[in-house]
């Protein structure tokens, strides 16, 4: 899927930016925003399914009270 590219601007009086204009080089930009956004994604794609799918009714079902083995006895 391409799209257009935009520019990222580095002020290279700061030292802070200047390092991460060195860093940027080395790095596949790319690649490094798609690992730390496939997560948050799934994340929301799981969401939606969810809100999309019909709320699943149980079924009633009958349920014995336990009886204890010295109750049976008596009865």
């Amino acid at each position: 899927m391409a799209s257009d590219r935009r520019a990222v601007s580095f002020n290279m009086n700061d030292p802070v930016e200047k390092e991460m204009f060195e860093l940027s080089k080395k790095l596949n930009f790319s690649g490094w925003v798609k690992e730390r956004l496939k997560p948050l994604a799934l994340a929301r794609i799981a969401e939606r399914q969810a809100a999309s799918e019909p709320k699943r009714m149980g079924v009633p079902v009958p349920v014995r009270r336990a009886v204890r083995a010295d109750e049976r006895a008596e009865a």
